[in-house]
């Protein structure tokens, strides 16, 4: 199940002026300065399919290069699972991200690519004491998003939907270029 769907924006405020009334509950903003972000979570901790806002700090970092590079939009949709191992044996296809070659040993998190995909996988392995089914509905209830053809499959063994960017969230749908359209998103 999607843990949460991350969206790479110019201004977190000026997304959460395009979303509106989006009845969902809104985290603080929170600064990471090792990581060069500011982010904001929509949803409360442990519900599923959480929104989560990216806004670079500053010109450097992967995500300032990520949004002067290929533009505000769909990050990652992050998935908390049993295995790593397991979920790649299960989706087969993607590939470790450069970062996760280095870390995939140390980390209980990898990183997930695929050419020909406009997104990033986030996994994480959740300890034993974490792994409690959800008993809220998602958040983020449809996640779609470019595929070349014949890697729509890889998409939908996730739950997620080839096509254009897209996202559906707290029952208002909304095509993410419009949610990170500039000014401000």
């Amino acid at each position: 199940m999607l843990d949460h769907a991350a969206l790479l924006v110019r201004s977190i405020e000026g997304t959460l002026a395009r979303l509106g009334q989006v009845d969902a509950d809104r985290g603080p903003i929170e600064e990471f300065p090792g990581e060069g972000t500011r982010e904001l979570y929509l949803g409360p901790p442990g519900r599923p399919g959480r929104l989560l806002l990216i806004e670079p700090l500053g010109q450097d970092g992967p995500y300032a290069r990520a949004l002067r590079k290929r533009g505000p939009g769909l990050h990652h949709a992050a998935f908390a699972t049993a295995s790593i191992d397991a979920f790649l044996s299960e989706n087969p296809g993607w590939l470790l991200h450069p970062i996760s070659l280095r870390t995939r040993d140390t980390s209980a998190t990898v990183w997930l690519a695929r050419p020909g995909i406009a997104l990033l996988l986030e996994v994480t392995e959740l300890p034993s004491d974490q792994r409690s089914p959800p008993t809220q509905s998602p958040l983020v209830s449809r996640l779609s998003t470019p595929a070349a053809k014949g890697l729509e499959p890889l998409l939908e063994r996730l739950g997620l939907a080839p096509g254009p960017p897209a996202i559906n969230i707290a029952g208002s749908s909304f095509a993410i270029n419009d949610l990170v359209a500039s000014p401000g998103g």
